[in-house]
C-alpha cells in the first residue's frame, strides 16, 4: 500500500463522512488483500471511487480513464493506486495500450492485491437508480491473471452496490452492499475449452449479482414513479426522514422492493402503475404551483401542525458555531463552488469535485490556526484539535443555513391551503399502502 493512498483514506474517510449523513458498508470482506476484482456500478462519477477506497476495508487498484493522466498528475494518480484505461474517444490504439494495462492489474492480483472497475463503463447526467450493461474486460483481466500464474493463484470476483439517496447533495445518505465472492478457477475447464463463451458467461453472472446489489428500475419511464413512492412511504433508501428505528439495510431492501415490484407490474399489467403515477403527479404538481416540498407536507401529516418550535432552537444552539464555520469555511468554499461549476460542465461531478477540491483549499488555508491557537494556549496539541474541528465547524454553517431556510419555507407555506394537501398525501399513503409489494 502506498503511503499517499493510505494518507488519502484517512483524510477522505473524515471529508465522506462530514459530507454524507450516514454511509453503511455491508457484506466487505475483511482483509485488505485477497485478488479480487471488485465490479461495482458507477451512479456519481468521481464520488464512487472516493467512497469506495476510504470507506471499505480491501485496499483497491482503480481503473480511470486515460485521458486524466498527464505528466503533473500521474506522479498523484499513480501513488493513489489509480491505473489508466483508454477508450475510442481517447485517440490511442485501446486494444494494444489497454493490454498492457491488463497485464500490470495481473501483475497486482498475483500478488494479491484487489482491483476496482466500474463495470458499466460511464456515468448519466442526472442520477438514475438502474443498472447498465456491464462490459467484459473484468473477466478478461481475472482469466488473463489466471493464465499468467498457471492457474496456481486463485482469483476471485465479487459485486458491489452503491446505492445514493442523491450523489452530490450534502447529509444524504449511502448504503454499499457486496456480494459474496466466486472464484474463476472454478471455471478453467470451461474457459479451456471455449475462452469467448466463458468470459461472457462470467460478466453475465456479475450482472446477475451486481444488480441483486442495487437497486434497478428497468425502465426509465418509471423512474419518477418509484422517488415518488419512496417518498411519500418514507420507508426507503431516499428518504428524509433520519429514524433511529430503521436501518440502512432496511431502508435499501424496502426501496429494492419497490424497484422489484414495478419492473415486474411493468411487464404484467402497467395499469396500476399508471393509477399510481397519475395520483403523485397530481400532487407533486400541486406542491410545485405552491413552492411546498414534500418534506414540509410529511411533517404536517405526522405531528398535525407546522412546528416552528424546534428549528428556531436549533438556529440559536448553531449560531455561534455557524459564526466560526463562516469565518473558516464560506470564502473558500465560494471559490471551490465557482471553480467547479465553471470548469465542470457535467453536474455529476460537481459534489465529488466540490468535497475534495474543498477540503484541500479549506485544509491548506486553515493551517495557520494551530499556530494561533497555540499562541493563546500555549498547546500545538489544543491548536491541532481545533483544526481538525473546522470541518465540524462548517457542518454547522451548514445546517444554520438549511434551518434558516426550513424556517421561510414554513413561514411561506402558511399562505397555502396545507391541510388540503396534507389530505391528498394521506390518500397518496393509503393507495400505496394498499399494495401488496
Amino acid at each position: 500500500m502506498h503511503g499517499f493512498y493510505l494518507f488519502l483514506k484517512v483524510i477522505l474517510n473524515y471529508s465522506l463522512r462530514l459530507f454524507y449523513r450516514k454511509i453503511e458498508a455491508i457484506g466487505t470482506p475483511n482483509e485488505y488483500f485477497g485478488s479480487t476484482i471488485y465490479v461495482c456500478n458507477h451512479p456519481a462519477s468521481f464520488m464512487d471511487p472516493l467512497i469506495l477506497g476510504a470507506i471499505r476495508k480491501p485496499v483497491v487498484f482503480f481503473m480511470t480513464r486515460a485521458d486524466v493522466f498527464n505528466k503533473a498528475t500521474q506522479p498523484i494518480f499513480r501513488a493513489a493506486h489509480m491505473l489508466p484505461i483508454y477508450r475510442e474517444r481517447d485517440g490511442v490504439a485501446t486494444k494494444s495500450a489497454n493490454e498492457q494495462v491488463f497485464e500490470t492489474c495481473a501483475e497486482l492480483l498475483i500478488k494479491k492485491r484487489n482491483l476496482l472497475l466500474f463495470g458499466e463503463g460511464f456515468t448519466d447526467d442526472v442520477f438514475e437508480r438502474r443498472l447498465k450493461p456491464l462490459k467484459k474486460g473484468a473477466a478478461r483481466i481475472g482469466f488473463l491473471t489466471l493464465e499468467k500464474s498457471n492457474w496456481e493463484k486463485p482469483i476471485y470476483m465479487a459485486a458491489t452496490g452503491l446505492n445514493y439517496e442523491a450523489p452530490n447533495k450534502m447529509r444524504s445518505i449511502v448504503f454499499i452492499k457486496t456480494s459474496e465472492k466466486i472464484c474463476l478457477n472454478d471455471y478453467k475447464e470451461k474457459y479451456l475449452e471455449n475462452p469467448s463463451k466463458t468470459i461472457v458467461e462470467v460478466t453475465n453472472r456479475m450482472a446477475q449479482l451486481l444488480e441483486e446489489q442495487v437497486i434497478h428500475v428497468q425502465n426509465e419511464r418509471w423512474f419518477k414513479l418509484v422517488e415518488q413512492v419512496l417518498q411519500i412511504t418514507q420507508k426507503g433508501i431516499i428518504t428524509y426522514v433520519d429514524s433511529k428505528k430503521t436501518t440502512l439495510f432496511n431502508k435499501w431492501t424496502f426501496s429494492k422492493k419497490i424497484a422489484n415490484w414495478v419492473n415486474k407490474k411493468e411487464k404484467a399489467d402497467s395499469e396500476q402503475l399508471e393509477t399510481i403515477e397519475k395520483a403523485t403527479n397530481a400532487y407533486y404538481q400541486k406542491l410545485k404551483q405552491n413552492g411546498i416540498k414534500d418534506e414540509l407536507i410529511a411533517g404536517l401529516s405526522s405531528s398535525g401542525k407546522l412546528n416552528f418550535f424546534e428549528p428556531i432552537l436549533k438556529v440559536l444552539l448553531l449560531l455561534p458555531f455557524a459564526l466560526v464555520g463562516f469565518i473558516h469555511c464560506l470564502i473558500p468554499y465560494l471559490l471551490v463552488k465557482r471553480f467547479t461549476e465553471k470548469s465542470f460542465k457535467r453536474p455529476v461531478f460537481w459534489g465529488s469535485v466540490k468535497m475534495l477540491v474543498g477540503m484541500i483549499v479549506m485544509g491548506i488555508v486553515n493551517i495557520p490556526m494551530i499556530f494561533i491557537v497555540q499562541s493563546f494556549f500555549g498547546s500545538y496539541l489544543i491548536g491541532f484539535v481545533y483544526y481538525v474541528f473546522i470541518g465540524l465547524f462548517g457542518l454547522s454553517s451548514y445546517h444554520f443555513i438549511q434551518e434558516i431556510t426550513q424556517l421561510k419555507s414554513k413561514l411561506y407555506a402558511r399562505k397555502s391551503n396545507l391541510y388540503s394537501l396534507k389530505k391528498e398525501r394521506i390518500e397518496l399513503e393509503k393507495m400505496i399502502e394498499a399494495i401488496e409489494f
